[in-house]
């Protein structure tokens, strides 16, 4: 279509498997030009809100209300990775299923704080499919532990507008040795 609304969007997905732990996936995507046909007050006042990951949650609960899937909590709230400061929900369905999520809410056309930047992870994958493993190969904390240390690497590979210092891999400032 010629008024396709997403013909000019930076868009990257990505996902890791982990030969040693075959039921886990961990996945990232990032648009930074979403959300850009809303106006920046517009955004800012009516929409911003509504995508965080913690009030679609509420939200869903609000609409599901008994009938909103029982699941364990293990880890909810406010989570800064980086310099971006974002959602997260790890739970553990009643399947055994680790499901979690981290959701950043950024700013439509920012490089450094993209409008759309999510990571998840699951375990009890197989086959592409989550909950179709026998079991999940790690416990809560494991899983916990395996989501920290991943979400603590996810940097830029390059320095970028308006990233901080730290938030990137490769300095052209400090070029490696």
């Amino acid at each position: 279509m010629s008024d396709n609304k997403y013909d000019n969007q930076e868009m990257a997905d990505a996902g890791l498997y982990f030969p040693s732990l075959p039921d886990v996936t961990f996945s990232i995507t990032a648009n930074k030009d979403a959300y850009g046909d809303y106006p920046p007050a517009e955004y800012d006042a009516k929409v911003r809100g509504k995508l965080s990951l913690l009030a679609r949650i509420q939200e869903a609960k609000n609409q599901q209300g008994k009938n909103y899937p029982p699941r364990t909590l293990l880890r909810e709230g406010k989570r800064d990775v980086q310099h971006w400061h974002g959602e997260e929900s790890l739970i553990r369905r009643t399947d055994g299923v680790h499901d979690f999520e981290w959701t950043l809410v950024g700013t439509p056309g920012d490089i450094a704080y993209p409008a759309v930047l999510e990571a998840s992870m699951y375990t009890k994958v197989a086959h592409n499919m989550v909950g179709a493993a026998e079991a999940a190969s790690l416990t809560d904390e494991e899983a916990i532990a395996l989501w920290d240390r991943l979400l603590s690497g996810l940097k830029f590979r390059v320095k970028v507008p308006g990233a901080p210092p730290g938030s990137y891999y490769i300095d052209p400032d400090k070029p490696a040795q």
